[in-house]
């Protein structure tokens, strides 16, 4: 019985047991797991499996990864955010360390013969417009200040300077690559029920509305840019500035030729979408 090999080695639950089964095998174990806390928390595969063991693990998973993350940035990967967490984290544990104490003699002299030679980083407008819509991705919109600071922590991404050099202007830039980088550091006031009603349309009418957009030194609750349409949703307080909200509308739509404006009454919309909830299901 020693040397017998399970015929069950090296196959998924699915295999052995067949899909229905396996769910409700997986239901069950999530069931006793929940709650509990997890005795590995916070250990390393050494503390866990023991050196030799880990190292097997390690080189299982270095295996299966080979290829998949090649040309790939910790940014494109994990966002922004988690990315620069990530590389504070990566800086402490390797600060006061030199390339061949946290690398080896072989890779240091690697890394050193690479940065001899790109002592001054260029910037083509392939990479600065691939991290810019990262950017965009990840906050919605693009400002100044958004790429100073990532400029300034890890040179991420150049300043605005660098920006207007590769590409002569930012208007350049906007129209080589459509993306618009703004002067304004802040966003606009979003409303309490704004967020719903605007997932409601775009579900509704198969739309993407870009959020919060800032455009003749204001923020529009929403654009539809394919149909040419702001959106906004005006709240109770709309009522007594009507007179502003014109004013402002004809600014906007001087500076954006062709758009039109879609104004949604907060409560009139809320109230015909619940009520229409309501008969769906015969109350």
């Amino acid at each position: 019985m020693k040397n017998k090999i399970s015929h069950f080695k090296g196959k998924t639950w699915e295999e052995i047991y067949g899909i229905k089964k396996t769910k409700l095998l997986k239901e069950n174990q999530s069931k006793r797991i929940k709650g509990t806390v997890s005795t590995r928390k916070g250990k390393s595969y050494k503390e866990i499996y023991g050196i030799k063991k880990a190292q097997e693990i390690k080189k299982q998973a270095s295996k299966k990864l080979k290829g998949k993350l090649k040309g790939i940035s910790y940014e494109q990967k994990y966002g922004l955010k988690r990315a620069n967490i990530m590389k504070r984290k990566m800086s402490k544990t390797r600060k006061g360390k030199t390339y061949e104490q946290k690398y080896g003699i072989k890779k240091a002299n690697k890394i050193r013969e690479k940065l001899s030679k790109n002592i001054k980083i260029k910037w083509t407008k392939e990479t600065l417009e691939t991290k810019l819509k990262i950017i965009k991705k990840e906050y919605k919109y693009v400002n100044k200040k958004i790429i100073e600071d990532l400029s300034h922590q890890n040179r991420w991404i150049c300043n605005i300077r660098g920006i207007k050099n590769t590409f002569g202007s930012l208007e350049n830039l906007t129209k080589e690559t459509g993306l618009k980088i703004y002067n304004a550091i802040r966003i606009g006031n979003i409303g309490s029920n704004e967020k719903e009603i605007l997932d409601i349309i775009e579900k509704q009418e198969g739309i993407n509305l870009v959020r919060q957009y800032y455009t003749a030194g204001y923020f529009v609750d929403a654009a539809n840019l394919e149909k040419k349409e702001f959106v906004e949703v005006d709240e109770l307080y709309h009522n007594s500035q009507k007179v502003q909200d014109l004013f402002r509308e004809n600014k906007i739509l001087k500076v954006n030729p062709g758009f039109s404006f879609k104004r949604i009454n907060e409560e009139e919309f809320l109230l015909k979408y619940r009520n229409k909830s309501l008969n769906n299901f015969g109350i």
